[in-house]
């Protein structure tokens, strides 16, 4: 798109330094202790909580995670290998396809979602809201009358809410996680209802609450969230702790596999090794 002279010039333009711009300054993203993992897991839906385990077993990217299906899972060996259809990295030339080793604690997790359909994705919000709404009518301390149903059937028609898509997508399952950590660390002044109190007069209670602690409630969410990148990172720390930065990097799939095909066999085999161990 531009002239080589150009680009040449681009190359010698050193990067911006921490402090000296106006350009926004963003956290390093670091691991997220287990601790906080576990009490956020209580708060999600049976699908997203098994989403947050296997990424944190295979330390697989996000969006890796949420385009799993069982065509892209080779199933035949003690650990299995699961290419994903696209990554993050793969319009980079000279770079081996992406294999993602899934050790036995994984592939406990995902057997329950194998289906017939090879080419479906294994994690379905569909899936996930009907979990959700079976836990609800539980909970219910009143019967659910035909009356009650039809009644909410034309409240959903009436709000016009797109379709469930067939796959979670990356900000979905983000949200998700968000959204569980608010509940799972509420902020400490949060009102509750009174016992007796109508839902109504709770809600405007509440809305006029948010509005007046509204950017002291923004930095309790901030300072108490988490997202799924950090998964990530925390499995690549435990790794590296381990077994060295030379197996953190074949796992997490940022090693030259190029350089020649000795090199890559070496990497895939020790990747295999500690997934068999602990993933």
């Amino acid at each position: 798109m531009v002239s080589g002279e150009v680009w040449h010039s681009l190359l010698a333009v050193g990067g911006l330094r921490k402090g000296r711009s106006e350009a926004r300054e963003t956290e390093p993203v670091g691991p997220v202790p287990e601790a906080i993992v576990e009490r956020t897991l209580e708060h999600l839906s049976p699908t997203v909580a098994a989403m947050v385990r296997i990424q944190l077993l295979t330390a697989m990217r996000p969006g890796e995670l949420v385009i799993m299906s069982v065509r892209d899972l080779d199933m035949s060996g003690p650990c299995w290998e699961y290419r994903p259809g696209s990554w993050k990295t793969e319009h980079h030339q000279g770079r081996a396809p992406r294999v993602i080793d899934v050790g036995p604690k994984a592939q406990a997790i995902i057997k329950p979602f194998l289906t017939l359909d090879i080419s479906g994705y294994l994690f379905s919000p569909q899936r996930a809201m009907d979990e959700q709404n079976a836990e609800r009518r539980e909970e219910r301390k009143t019967p659910l009358y035909d009356a009650h149903m039809r009644h909410q059937a034309k409240l959903r028609k009436a709000r016009g809410r797109r379709p469930l898509g067939d796959h979670y997508t990356v900000n979905a399952y983000r949200i998700a996680i968000a959204r569980a950590c608010d509940r799972a660390f509420p902020h400490p002044d949060f009102p509750e209802r009174l016992d007796g109190e109508r839902a109504k007069d709770f809600r405007g209670r509440l809305a006029a609450w948010r509005a007046a602690n509204a950017e002291a409630l923004d930095a309790w969410k901030k300072s108490h969230r988490w997202h799924p990148h950090q998964l990530r990172h925390s499995k690549a720390t435990e790794i590296r702790r381990l077994y060295g930065a030379e197996a953190a990097q074949s796992i997490l799939g940022h090693a030259e596999l190029s350089t020649t095909e000795i090199y890559a066999e070496k990497s895939r085999e020790m990747a295999r090794q500690i997934m068999r161990e602990i993933g």
